[in-house]
């Protein structure tokens, strides 16, 4: 017994080590990479500019981006990626590999609670299995054909495995990080920063939620699927995501504004457990602790602007056809909104999730259009082509007045948190 305690207190000891190795090596990789940031921000950047663009040095923070373990420094690689390609003359980069990486990355995160489902009632793969190997006894001692049980077990293995291996639980963040989010917001700040970037990410979106007018409810999610269709569907929220379907919320570089000085404001860290964020001040970059969720509100990073994207009046009506259509679906058959049903508590949740793949549909399908009815020109289109009962789904707040003059649109945000909040 004392060797056995000696040794679980040893390891105990090594984990903590670990751990704090870890926590070391991601506060050492953050400090460098915003020394990097700031840097770049000099009046004269040429030197840093060229260093930080070498080959070597791009594939290192493509791979911190796409692979780091740590949300915060994946953040913090993303925002100076923002600031690399914009210059092409020294980045030499395959644009639509990158973006397509982006958008099904996008996609993934969207579709987490679908994802999630699989792994009731632990997100743990070996559970998972269990229950998935429960599942298949019992079809199998139903069934004259054992060979059809046992491809089918391995179908649901293999599965899982492809969904553990998208490692989503890196996406988690305790103080407020979302890598979504950053994602989503550099794709949006190319588009407004560079034109040939604006027609390389447009013409990617078109493809999949302009050229594909069929491409809902038929959507379908599970072992049967080759990864290809998954990847379509990946790929597909992506573009919705970017395109108007995601609201940018409280998390760590979003814009605020805070109420008691009546300015605007970085979030910097957020605790969910307290319902509280850190700020830094943007007009003279000095630190508020201790705000109270209740006291700000988000009005996001990059907003979503229809007119920056490469589309043609012809696109935007297809486009926006496409997603009265799945409304419409929905409606018809009585959308969630609507039909305000839970999922049966005594059927497994993996056997809805085809169903929740759907209802983020619906929902994502909602945000974007809404985020397109919010530019004018696109509004007028819109009820020009459109019967106006069609957006009886769709609901949105105007500006507040005080923000009017200072251009500062932003929607109520309460649920969509609460889903950010869930989701992660």
């Amino acid at each position: 017994k004392p060797n056995a305690a000696a040794a679980e207190k040893q390891q105990k000891e090594s984990e903590s080590k670990d751990k704090h190795s870890e926590q070391e090596q991601e506060a050492f990789n953050v400090r460098v990479l915003s020394f990097m940031l700031n840097s770049l921000s000099q009046t004269d950047n040429t030197t840093q500019m060229e260093l930080f663009c070498s080959e070597k040095a791009l594939n290192a923070l493509l791979k911190l981006s796409f692979e780091s373990p740590s949300p915060r420094t994946r953040n913090v690689s993303l925002r100076l990626l923002r600031q690399l390609l914009l210059n092409e003359k020294l980045v030499k980069i395959d644009k639509s590999r990158f973006v397509q990486q982006l958008l099904s990355n996008i996609g993934q995160s969207l579709l987490s609670p679908m994802i999630a489902s699989y792994f009731i009632p632990k997100p743990n793969l070996n559970n998972a299995m269990n229950g998935v190997a429960a599942d298949i006894a019992e079809e199998k001692s139903n069934s004259n054909n054992d060979d059809d049980a046992d491809s089918e077990a391995t179908q649901h293995e293999s599965f899982l495995q492809y969904l553990t291996s998208l490692k989503l639980p890196q996406l988690y963040s305790t103080d407020g990080c979302c890598i979504m989010s950053e994602q989503i917001m550099i794709l949006r700040y190319l588009v407004r920063m560079s034109k040939s970037w604006s027609s390389t990410i447009s013409d990617i979106i078109k493809q999949y939620i302009v050229s594909n007018a069929e491409f809902a409810p038929t959507l379908e999610f599970n072992q049967k699927t080759t990864q290809q269709q998954n990847g379509f569907i990946f790929k597909l929220f992506g573009c919705l995501g970017v395109f108007g379907g995601h609201i940018d919320t409280v998390r760590v570089g979003a814009k605020c504004y805070y109420i008691p000085e009546n300015i605007i404001a970085t979030v910097t860290s957020r605790s969910y457990s307290k319902n509280r964020v850190s700020l830094i001040r943007d007009h003279e970059q000095t630190h508020i602790d201790k705000v109270a969720i209740s006291e700000i509100v988000c009005i996001g990073d990059e907003l979503f602007d229809a007119n920056l994207y490469a589309f043609k009046e012809t696109e935007y009506v297809t486009l926006m056809q496409n997603l009265v259509n799945i409304l419409k679906t929905f409606t018809e058959a009585a959308a969630p909104s609507q039909q305000q049903q839970q999922l049966p508590s005594s059927v497994p949740i993996r056997e809805n999730s085809n169903k929740i793949l759907l209802y983020r549909l619906y929902y994502i399908c909602c945000s974007c259009l809404s985020s397109m009815l919010l530019n004018k020109s696109l509004l007028n289109l819109y009820l020009s082509k459109f019967e106006v009962s069609s957006l009886t789904a769709i609901a949105f707040t105007r500006t507040d007045e005080k923000f009017k003059e200072n251009k500062f649109p932003f929607p109520t945000s309460i649920l969509n948190d609460k889903s950010f909040i869930i989701s992660s």
